[in-house]
């Protein structure tokens, strides 16, 4: 007789084995829950269809199982990027913008040698406080740019002047004395300034001489005096009396007036005389 049917009570525990069990002939029905293990899976088996929306979580990933074509485009946003992870290696060329930056968030050791260049200052950003010392030379001034508001006082010495530049439009009233006049000795009271081209400056201070009169030759009263031979003595004009109001010439003498006026030789036997 043959069998057509065998009642599961009529079968031994673990009598079924996979060479009994024909293809294809276990469904999701006959599988009790949670009875197939990863050991039961083939290797690859297991496909994105098969596998339900958020069930991979991070205990399911292997260390660093996740590559970048594992995501999708736009998907790393800041929340799961960890402190300290950008580096420039990370960072593809020209990538980040002035948007980027945090306000003052670029100091100096952030700036390349020679990257601040005339276009990157701002007009009048620069002040005093930015100049190292002795940083502006004379190429750095704006001809004309220097006032005298921008002189300090005392400022400006010989070593400054042209030569020949004062004239008398700069020198202020009794500006010039002593002290600055190139004199070759010290000089005393009573002394004159004399001009003696061999000495420094071509001034000295000189003493007058007082040449005293030894003589005079030949005096009679009311007679003028001339210059003598010497200039220590002193000649009696006879021919020349003045009484105090009468001013007489003698016989033989002329009267000339700057050479355009002459009355001529008095004749012998007369005299001459201008009465006052």
């Amino acid at each position: 007789m043959a069998i057509s049917k065998i009642k599961t009570n009529s079968i031994s525990d673990d009598a079924v084995t996979a060479a009994k069990i024909a293809d294809g002939t276990i469904v999701a029905a006959d599988l009790a829950a949670d009875s197939v293990d990863s050991s039961e899976l083939v290797a690859g088996s297991v496909d994105t269809a098969h596998i339900a929306a958020d069930n991979i979580v991070a205990s399911l990933i292997a260390d660093d199982a996740i590559d970048s074509e594992h995501y999708t485009d736009g998907s790393i946003d800041t929340a799961h990027i960890a402190n300290d992870q950008i580096t420039a290696a990370l960072m593809a060329d020209n990538s980040i913008d002035s948007d980027m930056y945090v306000d003052a968030s670029i100091d100096t050791a952030h700036i390349g040698n020679l990257q601040v260049t005339t276009a990157l200052i701002a007009a009048d950003a620069i002040d005093g406080t930015k100049l190292a010392d002795n940083a502006v030379d004379s190429e750095h001034y704006t001809d004309g740019s220097i006032d005298n508001a921008h002189i300090a006082d005392d400022a400006i010495d010989s070593e400054h002047y042209a030569d020949g530049s004062i004239d008398l439009v700069h020198m202020s009233s009794q500006s010039v004395d002593e002290d600055n006049l190139y004199i070759s000795n010290a000089g005393s009271d009573g002394q004159y300034l004399q001009k003696q081209s061999g000495n420094n400056g071509g001034l000295t201070w000189a003493a007058v001489t007082d040449a005293a009169i030894t003589a005079i030759n030949n005096p009679t009263a009311n007679e003028l005096v001339t210059v003598g031979s010497t200039t220590t003595e002193l000649d009696a004009e006879s021919l020349l009396t003045f009484t105090g109001t009468v001013l007489t010439l003698g016989v033989g003498t002329s009267v000339i007036n700057s050479g355009t006026w002459s009355p001529g030789t008095v004749s012998t036997g007369k005299a001459l005389v201008l009465g006052i």
